[in-house]
C-alpha cells in the first residue's frame, strides 16, 4: 500500500469517527447544559427546569431502555397499574384508591417494647 491511500484511509477513518462522535453530542446536546455546574447550586436555585429536564430525560432514556430490552413492562399511571406485554394491548391489572383523609381525624401508634 503506499503513503497516499494509507493517508486517504485513515483521514476517511477519521471522519467516520468525528461523525459519530457529532451524532453523540447532538443526541445529549440538552444535557450538555450542566456539564459545568454543580448539582447542589442547580438544587438550591429557585428556576429547577434544568434539574426537571434532566430527570425527565433520564426516565424517558430509560423507558425506551427497558421497552427495547424487555418483554413486558408494568407501569403504574393514574392510579392503576397496567401491564403491557409487546404485540398485545396494555392490560389494567389493578386499580389503586387514592387513600382518603377526612379532615381533624387523629391516628394514635402505639410503640411496641
Amino acid at each position: 500500500m503506499s503513503d497516499k491511500s494509507k493517508s486517504k484511509k485513515l483521514t476517511s477513518i477519521h471522519k467516520k469517527v468525528l461523525s459519530r462522535k457529532r451524532k453523540i453530542e447532538s443526541k445529549y446536546a440538552k444535557s450538555r447544559i450542566i456539564y459545568n455546574r454543580p448539582l447542589a447550586e442547580l438544587e438550591d436555585s429557585n428556576n429547577l427546569n434544568t434539574i426537571s429536564r434532566l430527570a425527565a430525560s433520564g426516565t424517558s432514556y430509560a423507558y425506551r431502555r427497558a421497552w427495547e430490552i424487555s418483554n413486558e413492562i408494568i407501569l403504574v399511571v393514574d392510579g392503576k397499574v397496567i401491564r403491557q406485554v409487546k404485540g398485545k394491548k396494555p392490560e389494567v391489572i389493578e386499580d389503586l384508591n387514592p387513600r382518603k383523609v377526612t379532615k381533624g381525624a387523629t391516628l394514635s401508634l402505639q410503640i411496641a417494647k
